[in-house]
């Protein structure tokens, strides 16, 4: 594998690899992985393709997290981290029955044009899902909330866990 990435160029090339690695992973058939259709992420030295889809060879969709992390050797050729690729199961979503769309508020409020929309879900790590709230076109700058985020799904991987417990918020009524 390290050979493969030594010789890459561009992004196209890694393209190529990052979809072959998928596919050998997932042993998947000619329908096999659709990388396409996944969420894509980086920080540092990782990518992460997120909910994959992989068609069975039973015309079965099942999704699959892929994660990549890269080192580089002592002349700066571009190697995986001893480990990775790594492929695993998506979690379930839990996206529940929040809509993606464009929602108005009350008509006798603003002269009616209190407008925002609603776009996801994103997917995090943990099957976490991310909606983002922006004010729509034409709505009222007194809108509230103009912009805002909303995590749903399991609390512990809820990006803001880690806050939500040192201020002592144990409640999971919303969560």
């Amino acid at each position: 594998m390290a050979v493969l990435f030594r010789s890459l160029r561009s992004l196209a090339d890694f393209a190529i690899v990052f979809m072959v690695v998928a596919r050998a992973q997932s042993g998947a058939t000619a329908s096999g992985p659709q990388v396409q259709y996944s969420a894509l992420s980086r920080s540092g030295d990782t990518i992460s393709a997120t909910r994959v889809p992989v068609i069975t060879s039973a015309g079965k969709t099942v999704y699959q997290d892929i994660i990549l992390q890269f080192d580089a050797d002592a002349d700066g050729n571009l190697t995986l981290t001893s480990g990775f690729p790594t492929v695993v199961a998506s979690p379930a979503l839990q996206v529940f029955t929040l809509k993606p769309g464009k929602y108005a508020g009350p008509s006798n409020i603003s002269q009616g044009k209190m407008f925002i929309t609603i776009t996801g879900p994103g997917v995090l790590s943990g099957g976490t899902g991310l909606w983002i709230i922006t004010l729509s076109e034409g709505a009222s700058n007194y809108t509230y909330p103009d912009n805002a985020t909303i995590y749903s799904g399991p609390i512990e991987s809820n990006p803001q866990y880690a806050r939500l417990k040192k201020a002592g918020i144990t409640s999971t009524a919303w969560s």
